[in-house]
């Protein structure tokens, strides 16, 4: 799993090391050493490592995730393959909060409930080779369960870079189970 946000590297250094696999996290940032071109176009070179099997990571963090990158990824067909919040002592108050609020920023974008679900369960957990003790409700497995609570309202998301959009539905937690 490697970091590109402000690399001294280029994308193309970074990308002649990955194999198919490896992870780039904080992919969706508005940084250079990104993803995208100067025109918010996805890299050519990034569709083809991805077809090759380089896997995208949100990694939102403080400075890592913008509406901006992500609409424009995804409307060029270009998803995360797991969702993570990159959550910490820096970015508890904002603008990351949470995983929910994370998956809330992407289901804003337009990205399915169910496959939302599917890159913060079973995606990350084939990737850990762990499939059959988390992300799951097999029987056996780690019961980690969070049930929530879709809401309907106007709701302020705010990304990395201060840009604040508002959505009409959000997740809201209510129950955790841990283990």
């Amino acid at each position: 799993m490697i970091h590109t946000p402000l690399s001294s590297l280029s994308m193309q250094q970074i990308l002649n090391e990955l194999r198919p696999g490896d992870v780039l996290t904080h992919s969706f940032h508005g940084h250079r050493c990104g993803i995208m071109d100067s025109e918010i176009k996805v890299l050519p070179e990034i569709r083809k490592k991805v077809d090759e099997g380089l896997l995208l990571d949100i990694g939102h963090g403080q400075g890592s995730f913008t509406f901006e990158v992500a609409r424009a990824a995804m409307s060029q067909g270009v998803l995360p393959h797991t969702i993570s919040s990159d959550l910490h002592a820096y970015n508890l108050e904002g603008p990351v909060f949470d995983l929910v609020t994370t998956i809330n920023k992407f289901l804003h974008l337009g990205m399915e409930l169910d496959e939302a679900i599917r890159r913060v369960t079973t995606i990350p957990a084939q990737f850990l080779k762990m499939e059959s003790e988390i992300g799951t409700f097999q029987a056996g497995a780690i019961a980690d369960v969070v049930v929530t609570e879709m809401q309907e309202g106007a709701f302020e998301l705010t990304d990395a870079f201060g840009e604040t959009e508002t959505c009409g539905y959000q997740l809201e937690p209510r129950y955790i189970f841990r283990a």
